[in-house]
C-alpha cells in the first residue's frame, strides 16, 4: 500500500495545469528524469489513483507523495523555515515597490526607471518580478505573481501584474488581444513641428547582438503603430503624450528615433547624448493603463505619477490636458 508520507491540497491558483509542470515548478533541485520516474512509478497519487503527467490538477483535490519529508524539502530547494507563506525563498529587495492599485486577482506597480521587468544575463537577483514574490499573500505552492507584460529596463512607470492564476491568465490575454490602451509621456530631442502625428511603420528585429535587441523600419517587419500628441516644447526637447496601437519591441523608441525625434537619452535609437538635459536614462514613463478588469468587467485606468527624474524636465513644459 502505498505510504502518504507528504499530502497537499491543490489550491485555486495550482489548478488546472498539468502534474508534471506543477512538479517541475514544485521541485526545483529535481531533474526531469526523476519526475518523470517517480510518476511513472505511481509515487504521486490523488484518492489512491495513479496519475499521469497530463493529468490536469483540479482544485481541492489532495495529492499524496511516497516521499519522505526530508526528500520533499531537499527537491523543493530548503527547508520549510527557510520559505516564505507562499512556498518560495524570497529575493531580496533593494526597496519596496511602489502598488497604485490592487485587489485580490490584479496589483498594478510603479516600476523605477532602470530596473528591469525580469532576470537576464548581467541583471543579476534584483529586477521587478523577483520584488513581486509574495506580493498579495497568495497560499500557492508554485504560483507566484508576475508582470503580464514587459517595459524596458529603463522606462518608467505602470506594470499590471497577476496576483492570481485566474487575473494573470486574463490580464496576458488582454495584452495579447489588445484590449488594453497604453499611454507614455516621452521626452524627444529638438522641437516637433505639427503638434499631433501618427506613425504606422512596421517593424522588424535588426539586430541580436551583446547590445540587446534592436528594432527598425521595415516594409516587410510586423505592423506597428503610434500616435502622439504634443503637450509642451522646450528649447531642446519636446514633451509629448504618446499612445500605442501594437506592443513590438522598442515600438516608441524606434518610431520616434525614424522621424528624427528620438527619445532624450536614447543614443541606441540616435539621441545625440545620452545625459541631455541632465537625465541619466531614456525619457520615457509608462504613465497610464486603461482596461476592462479581467475577471470583475469594472474599467480601470491607473496612472503612475511622473517620477523625480524626468520631473525635473517638466519646466517649461505641463502634464495634462
Amino acid at each position: 500500500m502505498l505510504s502518504r508520507v507528504v499530502e497537499i491540497q491543490v489550491a485555486a491558483d495550482d489548478a488546472e495545469q498539468r502534474l508534471d509542470r506543477f512538479l517541475r515548478k514544485l521541485w526545483p533541485n529535481a531533474t526531469l528524469g526523476l519526475i518523470q520516474r517517480l510518476v511513472r512509478k505511481g509515487s504521486i497519487r490523488s484518492d489512491g489513483k495513479k496519475l499521469a503527467g497530463s493529468h490536469r490538477l483540479v482544485e481541492g483535490t489532495t495529492l499524496s507523495f511516497d516521499l519522505d519529508r526530508a526528500r520533499f524539502d531537499e527537491l523543493r530547494g530548503g527547508s520549510t523555515e527557510r520559505r516564505s507563506a507562499v512556498g518560495a525563498v524570497r529575493a531580496p529587495r533593494s526597496s519596496p515597490l511602489d502598488v497604485l492599485w490592487s485587489d485580490t486577482d490584479l496589483a498594478f506597480v510603479d516600476k523605477p526607471g532602470g530596473l528591469a521587468v525580469h532576470g537576464g544575463t548581467g541583471i543579476g537577483s534584483d529586477h521587478l518580478a523577483a520584488r513581486l514574490q509574495g506580493l498579495g499573500g497568495r497560499t500557492a505552492l508554485t504560483f507566484q505573481p508576475a508582470p503580464a507584460h514587459r517595459i524596458d529596463r529603463g522606462t518608467s512607470g505602470v506594470v499590471a501584474v497577476g496576483l492570481s492564476a485566474r487575473g494573470l491568465r486574463g490580464l496576458t490575454e488582454a495584452f495579447r488581444e489588445r484590449r488594453v490602451d497604453k499611454t507614455y509621456l516621452a521626452w524627444v530631442e529638438g522641437r516637433l513641428a505639427d503638434d499631433a502625428g501618427r506613425i504606422d511603420v512596421g517593424l522588424d528585429v535588426a539586430d541580436r547582438g551583446s547590445a540587446g535587441r534592436k528594432s527598425a523600419p521595415s516594409d516587410e517587419g510586423r505592423t506597428a503603430v503610434t500616435t502622439w500628441r504634443v503637450l509642451g516644447r522646450g528649447d531642446r526637447a519636446t514633451l509629448c503624450e504618446v499612445d500605442i496601437e501594437t506592443g513590438r519591441t522598442h515600438q516608441i523608441r524606434a518610431h520616434l528615433g525614424a522621424i528624427g525625434h528620438p527619445l532624450v537619452g536614447d543614443v541606441r535609437y540616435g539621441a545625440r547624448s545620452v545625459r541631455l538635459l541632465g537625465l541619466h536614462r531614456i525619457a520615457l514613463h509608462a504613465w497610464r493603463l486603461s482596461l476592462v478588469h479581467p475577471t470583475t468587467g469594472e474599467a480601470l485606468s491607473i496612472e503612475a505619477p511622473c517620477p523625480p527624474d524626468l520631473g525635473a524636465l517638466r519646466p517649461p513644459f505641463s502634464v495634462g490636458r
